[in-house]
């Protein structure tokens, strides 16, 4: 009888010995995995409860490597192996200590101070994590929460526009951390064949990267450059945004163990075949000053037999015409310029369609606000081939006159200027002339 308590006391002392030694150590490897939190306060003050819809501020920040758009989940004090959720609150806003969340799934109501936890951030390479989170944070922000953004992470070059080592262990720890958030997309396989951008010539073959992403459908694309400087290697990465323009962000760190993966080469350097041509886009817009007796004209002009609008500019007072709500499309793409209505992209060669519109904007003294926009938009499109190599630049004249051509087009050679090389040519296509360019 004795024995046979001794043998059960065995057994389940092995069963609280394999408890202690399996069990747990598995919930606490579990709770490593997380980094855990809790909601300081709502948003809306004096409110103690929460529930799905309403925002709170939750402990878990930057510093812990959270990002707009990720997903905390939410589960009470007594779940200290957190293993049981209630919740899930979808991060807005990212602030270095805190973030702002909104609550998009609940089973019961909770109160602040209920933990919040989110998987921890892995880094292999941890000298790259403040470059690298900064760069995710960065690609994300412009984006709604809700949005999951397309990403392409492309090589990092030397100052050789080399392939090293060095450049695809970084371009690996990149590829690590972004595919950690679900909030990103990486793309992988491309349909383009032979694909190949240096960050250094970005200007240069602007068009080229541009169609690229459009064909692969990609949101953002990553690349980069890195440079020797004494004892340390100054990392630049880019960020090409298709909607919410570039950026480039920069780290130095020391250079150790890295000496000879910075000069081993995988890839090296291979020239960009001309199959893109350097182009310079600029529009010039012109203003008219009507005389006194044309307002007349140009009141019915606009009215275009309309009554109403007729008495309705009959009031406005305006002196100056200058065009406005300007845009410029190539093969369909509308054009983004800078402060001085310039924009440079690259071309293939062959064929394009250039497409020029604006409006009339009436304005009285000043150009800042106009008092009537016309309704009317006048448009102009042309054909350009392009046949040869060289910057060559499209110069777009917008006038708002009434007799003259209001949208001239020259196509010339950067700082040549040679004019009698790029003659228009008048074509029909669909009863419509259009004017053919060829460089």
């Amino acid at each position: 009888m004795k024995n046979k308590y001794q043998i059960v006391f065995f057994e389940v002392s092995l069963v609280f010995l394999f408890f202690f030694l399996i069990i747990l150590p598995s919930k606490n490897s579990y709770c490593e995995e997380y980094i855990k939190g809790e909601i300081i306060s709502s948003v809306s003050q004096n409110q103690l409860s929460l529930l799905v819809g309403d925002k709170a501020v939750v402990s878990l920040g930057m510093k812990d490597g959270v990002i707009k758009g990720d997903l905390l989940k939410i589960t009470d004090n007594t779940d200290v192996g957190l293993i049981n959720p209630i919740g899930q609150c979808a991060v807005l806003r990212v602030n270095n200590d805190n973030s702002i969340c909104e609550i998009i799934k609940l089973q019961t109501e909770i109160d602040t101070g209920s933990p919040v936890f989110i998987e921890k951030l892995k880094y292999t390479e941890e000298k790259f994590s403040p470059i690298v989170y900064g760069l995710l944070s960065k690609t994300v922000n412009p984006y709604e929460p809700h949005k999951r953004v397309k990403v392409f992470i492309y090589n990092i070059f030397d100052e050789k526009n080399d392939v090293t080592k060095f450049s695809m262990k970084l371009k690996k720890e990149i590829e690590s951390i972004f595919s950690q958030k679900s909030k990103i997309i990486l793309k992988g396989a491309l349909k383009t064949k032979d694909f190949l951008f240096y960050p250094s010539v970005y200007k240069e073959y602007k068009g080229m990267l541009d169609e690229f992403m459009k064909i692969e459908n990609i949101d953002v694309f990553i690349t980069g450059t890195y440079v020797l400087e004494n004892d340390k290697v100054k990392i630049s990465l880019y960020k090409f945004d298709k909607y919410f323009g570039d950026i480039r962000t920069t780290l130095q760190i020391p250079l150790d163990k890295e000496l000879t993966e910075v000069s081993e080469v995988f890839i090296p350097y291979k020239p960009i075949k001309k199959e893109y041509v350097p182009c310079k886009v600029v529009y010039k817009e012109y203003q008219y000053i009507p005389h006194k007796d044309e307002k007349i004209d140009i009141v019915k002009y606009e009215a275009n037999k309309d009554a109403f609008r007729e008495y309705e500019l009959k009031r406005v007072n305006f002196n100056i015409i200058n065009p406005v709500d300007t845009t410029v499309m190539v093969d369909n793409e509308k054009l983004k310029f800078d402060a001085k209505n310039e924009t440079l992209l690259s071309l293939t060669k062959g064929t394009h369609k250039i497409l020029a519109s604006f409006k009339r904007g009436y304005f009285l003294n000043t150009k800042d606000i106009p008092i009537y926009v016309s309704v009317r938009d006048i448009k102009k499109e042309i054909m350009l081939n392009i046949e040869r190599e060289g910057n060559f630049v499209v110069e777009i004249d917008l006038n708002p006159f009434f007799e003259k051509d209001n949208i001239m087009f020259k196509i010339y050679k950067e700082k040549e200027k040679v004019f009698y090389l790029l003659k228009p040519v008048i074509l029909i296509e669909s009863d419509k002339p259009i004017e053919s360019f060829k460089y």
